[in-house]
Formats: structure tokens, C-alpha cells, sequence
């Protein structure tokens, strides 16, 4: 046990009432562990939330879990085979780096995220080893951490997308505006502003020990600082980081993306008429297939800013009826986007196995027996 400071308490609620069975006690036991509102009867309420929707954060946890594991695995081996590859090509470039950013984004869920959240929802974890109470206690500034790399990941779609508009758009002058170089010092900037714009985020909570009421184990709970209670933070997420960070790339990979498909349409059509009407026959070229993964890619991504900016309308109708604090996610929806993202961040491996021959075979070949780096490299 990590700490009994009241320890007097537990037997009290292991036992609730008087029962005469052995069989009765464990399992009213059972139900006070796991059902929040069965807990504590000296407890009023709504200091817990409703069985549900304790159920309900339990089960997405799992679920979010689940994801992510799928999403280490499939973007370590998207990054293996785009490493491996050896291609020249900036756009792959661009694919290797968030392969790297979505497999921290899953995880830092994993390691992180999963531990603490259960915490919160279960006695089991408090009554457990003192690493439990340490990761809930650094959980303030780790929770960050996927936020971090999911912004870099965003930054680094709206510099694809833009890149590949020039590529298929203007390419006369892609080869002095897409250098490899260049490609470097955009991804160190996105970087570098993304870690600007989220620093804020590790000064907004803090953990403060605690007594569960119920078993007397102490605890950790989250609570805003003073900062995250300012009127400053309002407005720089109203007005600055909402517009920058959620707004702005929406816009850019939304226009991009069209123009993409309305240029690979075009092609098409010129290509049915230059073989009479019929290009069933016609392969599909590397670059049209990067193409196609990209605009896919982007595709996520706007499905992603869209619940941002329904978050960002929510907080600025919030701001200008006067509330004193920024609209109220419901568990819902948090929950839903942290889904989300961490889909997301799982989905390009899939992506790239349905619209990239080459990687299907590169990925063929990792797994065959006698498929080597040396052979992957000479694809």
C-alpha cells in the first residue's frame, strides 16, 4: 500500500453493511471499487460521476489503448520501409518525419496517458505501488506530450500539401522552390513553432495531493493553476492560437486538397483522350500515387481541425456572452477527439499500403524470407 492515513476507513467501506456472507462482502466490495456512485455513502453525489460514464471513460481508454498499438507498430514499420528506400524525393522526406511525429503521438498515449487516465476512474490504482502515484503526479506536464507532437504533425501535412501543389501545379519552378535542404529547416521551424505556441500548455495544470475520501489512500488530483484560470490564456487561445494553429492550416490544406484532386481529374481526362477514351490500362506513376496518399492524408487531417474549430466557435460564443471561463468540453467529446487523434496517427500505414504499390511491395518484401535492407534499398 502506497499510504494509509486513514486507514480506518477502508474496513468500514471493504464491509459497507453488515452481511452475514462472505460472498455478500466481495461482492458489495466489488461494486464500491468499481461503481463510482456505490462507493461512499457518506459521499454526496455528484463528487462522482454516474456509472455510465465512468463505464464510458473506462471502455474509450481500452479502446484509445488499442489504437495506439496499432499505430506503434504500423508507423514504426511505415518509417522502416520510408527509411530504407533511399528515395530522394522531398514528399517522402515529409512522410518519414511523421511517421516519426504519429508514433510518439501513440506513444506517448501508451506509456502516459493510459496509466493516469485509469487512475482517475478506479480505487484499485491508488492502493497500488508508489510509481502509480509518480506518474499521476507528472501527468500535469506529460499529457502534453502527444499534444506536442500531434501540432508538429499538423504543421508538417500544411508543408506537404503545399510542396506537392507546387510539384504537380507549377513544376517549372519546383525544382529551385522543393530542395531537400529546404525541406530540413521547414521541418526544424515547425518545430520550433509549434513548441512556442504549446508552452503554455505545461504551466496550466498542476497535481495536488489529496485523501480519498472513501478509502483514506492519499492520491493525486489534476487542478488548474493560476495561470490556467487567466484571462491571458483566454486570449491567447481565442485569438491567437485558434486562429494560427486551427484556422489557418484548415484553410491552406482545404484549398491545396482541392486544387490536387481538380488537377489530377484534369489529367485524367487529357490522358483518356490521348489513348482514345480508355485508361483502364494505364499504370499509375509514382508521383500520381503520392499524389493520391497525400491528398488522403490531408483528408484526415481537415476531419481533425474540424472538431478543433467546433471547439474554437464553442470558446468564442463562450467569450462574448460573457462567461468566465472558456466553454465546457463534455467528456463526450474529449474523449472522442483523443480518438481521434490517436487514429489518426495510426491511419497512414493504411493509407500508404492502399495507394502505394511500391510500399506494398517494399513491405512484401521486409517480411518475406531472405528480404534484406540491401534489397529494400535497391527498390
Amino acid at each position: 500500500m502506497y499510504s494509509t492515513a486513514n486507514s480506518t476507513i477502508l474496513p468500514a467501506v471493504a464491509t459497507g453493511s453488515n452481511f452475514s456472507s462472505s460472498a455478500s462482502t466481495v461482492k458489495t466490495t466489488t461494486l464500491k471499487i468499481f461503481r463510482p456512485h456505490l462507493r461512499c455513502k457518506t459521499i454526496h453525489y455528484a463528487d462522482y460521476k454516474p456509472f455510465y460514464l465512468n463505464m464510458f471513460y473506462q471502455v474509450m481508454n481500452y479502446v484509445i489503448f488499442s489504437v495506439g498499438l496499432f499505430g506503434v507498430c504500423g508507423n514504426f514499420l511505415s518509417f522502416l520501409i520510408l527509411f530504407l528506400s533511399r528515395s530522394k524525393n522531398t514528399s517522402i522526406f515529409y512522410l518519414r518525419c511523421l511517421a516519426v511525429t504519429d508514433l510518439f503521438t501513440c506513444l506517448s498515449f501508451i506509456v502516459f496517458g493510459f496509466y493516469a487516465k485509469l487512475y482517475s476512474h478506479t480505487l484499485l490504482l491508488d492502493m497500488s505501488l508508489p510509481i502509480t502515484h509518480t506518474i499521476k503526479r507528472l501527468y500535469s506536464y506529460t499529457q502534453n506530450f502527444r499534444i506536442t507532437f500531434s501540432g508538429i504533425n499538423d504543421l508538417l501535412i500544411v508543408l506537404v500539401a503545399v510542396e506537392r501543389y507546387v510539384v504537380v501545379c507549377w513544376p517549372l519552378k519546383a525544382a529551385q522552390l522543393v530542395t531537400k535542404k529546404g525541406a530540413r529547416i521547414k521541418v526544424v521551424a515547425a518545430v520550433f513553432v509549434t513548441l512556442i505556441f504549446d508552452t503554455k500548455r505545461y504551466f496550466m495544470y498542476k497535481t495536488n495531493r489529496t485523501i480519498n475520501p472513501c478509502t483514506g489512500y492519499e492520491r493525486w488530483a489534476q487542478k488548474l493553476t493560476t495561470f490556467g484560470k487567466s484571462k491571458t490564456l483566454k486570449y491567447l487561445d481565442l485569438f491567437v492560437s485558434a486562429p494560427l494553429l486551427t484556422l489557418t492550416p484548415a484553410v491552406v490544406v482545404l484549398a491545396v486538397t482541392v486544387r490536387l484532386v481538380l488537377t489530377l481529374k484534369t489529367a485524367e481526362s487529357d490522358r483518356g483522350d490521348l489513348s482514345g477514351g480508355s485508361t483502364s490500362n494505364s499504370k499509375p506513376s509514382n508521383e500520381r500515387s503520392l499524389t493520391v496518399t497525400l491528398i488522403a492524408i490531408s483528408c484526415l487531417f481537415l476531419v481533425k481541425k474540424s472538431l478543433y474549430l467546433y471547439g474554437a466557435i464553442n470558446n468564442l460564443i463562450s467569450f462574448y456572452r460573457g462567461s468566465s471561463g472558456m466553454a465546457a468540453s463534455t467528456p463526450y467529446t474529449t474523449r472522442s477527439l483523443d480518438l481521434l487523434r490517436m487514429s489518426i496517427a495510426s491511419a497512414n500505414f493504411f493509407i500508404y499500403c492502399a495507394s502505394r504499390r511500391r510500399f506494398r511491395k517494399q513491405l512484401l518484401e521486409l517480411f518475406r524470407c531472405g528480404g534484406t535492407a540491401t534489397t529494400l534499398k535497391q527498390r
